[in-house]
């Protein structure tokens, strides 16, 4: 019996999203969970001193964190943490009179949060001198999360 290729058979070309961040190297003998845990702290690092040095976030000066589950939420929480700023964390889906009413009451001093969401708190960013960091492609008049890196 030869193995004949099907004749319906496709190639899939790989897709390859390059980050602005810099590579770093994950080796492939390590759980991914043990290469990050062990790890963290360097991101954990650079993310703190980026919230400082970019936007003077000190202790008790509050962030709010407009995200969905992602590696970015872990890293703008534990990076506030450090240099004990507040974190208040907003959900996705809330509306806008939501969110605002929680970057109100909390006086955050930057959101963070994805292009997708911007909309949410633009206005109110704009009116109070409120600075947005986008993980992703940020739109105009926003900070891309990996200058803070």
């Amino acid at each position: 019996m030869t193995n004949v290729p099907m004749q319906n058979e496709t190639k899939q070309d790989d897709i390859i999203f390059r980050s602005k961040i810099p590579d770093i190297y994950i080796p492939n003998h390590l759980p991914l969970h043990s290469y990050w845990f062990k790890n963290i702290s360097e991101f954990k690092s650079k993310v703190d001193a980026g919230l400082h040095r970019k936007f003077g976030i000190q202790q008790k000066d509050t962030i709010m964190i407009l995200l969905q589950n992602s590696p970015e939420f872990v890293y703008a929480f534990l990076g506030a943490s450090y240099l004990g700023a507040i974190s208040t964390m907003a959900n996705s889906l809330f509306t806008y009179a939501e969110v605002v009413k929680q970057a109100t009451s909390s006086k955050s001093k930057i959101i963070i949060t994805q292009s997708c969401l911007v909309n949410k708190v633009k206005d109110y960013a704009f009116e109070n001198g409120v600075k947005i960091v986008c993980i992703d492609p940020a739109p105009e008049d926003c900070v891309n999360f990996s200058e803070l890196i």
